[in-house]
């Protein structure tokens, strides 16, 4: 009696249809399979350098800007710097582990390009007070510092968030908001 459902279950199982992969997921292939097609190996492989090259990045810019307060004389206002160098660094490092294990996952780059926007914003606003503060340096320079430091919260909070919900699956069916919105995840 227990072989018989068990060969009904095995008839059932071959039956059903294989489950369809996740909206958007590449096809798993080793290297070497890429390699045997004329494929190259993907960039995480080639280029790890820029992953962390990024993240070097992010890093260089925060330390430019906190060393361009400190040589100005203008206090570095301590709860803001905090939340900037803990920002870039959740952004870096998990964009880092992400893009390095998966580069082909667009959230890991994302996350990198944030962090890095973040050093950028830092940077800016810190000119901005050097150009305010010493009057030293183009004007041009100081306002366009000035008027990015101001608006540099869109790429690096707005930006992430949107793309993060357009492109990370949902616990359903293993679905990106893509699958609903027909054009969404093009333009992501």
């Amino acid at each position: 009696m227990a072989s018989a459902s068990a060969t009904e279950q095995s008839a059932e199982a071959r039956d059903r249809p294989a489950p369809r992969p996740c909206a958007g997921a590449p096809a798993a292939r080793s290297d070497a399979a890429a390699a045997d097609v004329g494929g190259e190996p993907s960039t995480g492989q080639r280029r790890p350098w820029l992953v962390w090259g990024l993240v070097a990045l992010a890093i260089v810019l925060l330390v430019a800007a906190v060393a361009l307060l400190l040589v100005a004389g203008i206090g570095v206002d301590i709860g803001v710097e905090a939340t900037l160098w803990a920002m870039a660094l959740v952004f870096a490092v998990v964009g880092a582990l992400i893009a390095s294990r998966h580069p082909d996952n667009a959230i890991g780059w994302l996350f990198l390009s944030a962090a890095v926007t973040v050093g950028i914003s830092s940077l800016a606003g810190a000119y901005a007070d050097y150009w305010i503060e010493t009057g030293a340096g183009p004007d041009a320079l100081g306002k366009t510092a000035a008027w990015y430091g101001e608006l540099s919260w869109i790429p690096w909070i707005l930006v992430p968030s949107t793309f993060l919900l357009l492109l990370f699956p949902t616990v359903t069916c293993c679905r990106g908001a893509g699958d609903r919105w027909p054009g969404a995840r093009r333009w992501a």
